[in-house]
């Protein structure tokens, strides 16, 4: 198998670079969404996180590989425009941008 087909490690201890969050203005359980971005090391590329979930509630974590920062950003984009666009369903607001 050749170096550029291994997909790099994607656990990263840095703190994001990018880091959108979510809430829902009308949920009982406050619900959130989030999509942070990591650098990955050795010029791996960027780990994109989209994080949901609630109150008390263990979040369901997703994880993306791009392998550069303007990708990154797009996924990012994309993601969050995906909850905040919606016409039904729970309304999302963001509560940080970073």
């Amino acid at each position: 198998m050749k170096a550029s087909e291994v997909q790099p490690d994607l656990i990263n201890p840095d703190p994001p670079i990018s880091s959108i969050r979510l809430e829902a203005v009308d949920s009982p359980r406050r619900a959130y969404y989030s999509v942070d971005i990591y650098i990955l090391p050795g010029g791996a590329g960027c780990r994109v996180q989209k994080a949901s979930g609630g109150q008390k509630a263990k979040p369901v974590l997703e994880n993306y590989w791009c392998p550069g920062l303007g990708q990154a950003l797009q996924k990012q984009a994309a993601l969050v425009a995906a909850k905040v666009n919606k016409k039904k369903g729970r309304l999302y607001e963001v509560s940080q941008e970073e």
